[in-house]
């Protein structure tokens, strides 16, 4: 079951980016599909970790790409990514402490800011890059 599936007005043009995307698109989708199962609560601390790993990544290479390519906007999207980390964190605690709604919380969360992560945030640095020549 794919709840959340890649499209093609989500690539920001570089390919590396967009499969880092697609991971991340992969890991609300696999916790999609435990909640439908009634497996949500038991998965939800390997889904926390994982993304705690995997975002450390990605941001990471998405953050170095800009800083190489002069993003102007660079400071404001590392805070942005910040925040992400922060709020997966809260989750890691949350679910430590047993908290039941927790996994249609995280799956909310991860849908939206994903959405609008690289639909509004991502693209601008794509749209300065494009507007640079760089891609």
């Amino acid at each position: 079951m794919e709840f959340f599936k890649w499209q093609d007005s989500f690539s920001v043009g570089v390919n590396d980016i967009d499969e880092q995307h697609k991971r991340l698109i992969d890991l609300i989708n696999d916790l999609a599909k435990a909640m439908s199962e009634g497996k949500g609560r038991d998965l939800i601390g390997n889904i926390i970790k994982e993304l705690e790993d995997y975002t450390v990544y990605h941001f990471d290479f998405e953050e170095k790409f800009m800083e190489k390519n002069g993003y102007s906007d660079l400071e404001s999207h590392k805070k942005i990514h910040q925040n992400f980390v922060d709020k997966i964190k809260e989750f890691e605690i949350k679910n430590n402490e047993g908290s039941l709604l927790l996994s249609i919380d995280i799956f909310n969360f991860l849908r939206d800011w994903l959405k609008e992560h690289i639909l509004g945030t991502d693209m601008k640095y794509s749209k300065e890059f494009k507007e640079k020549g760089l891609l």
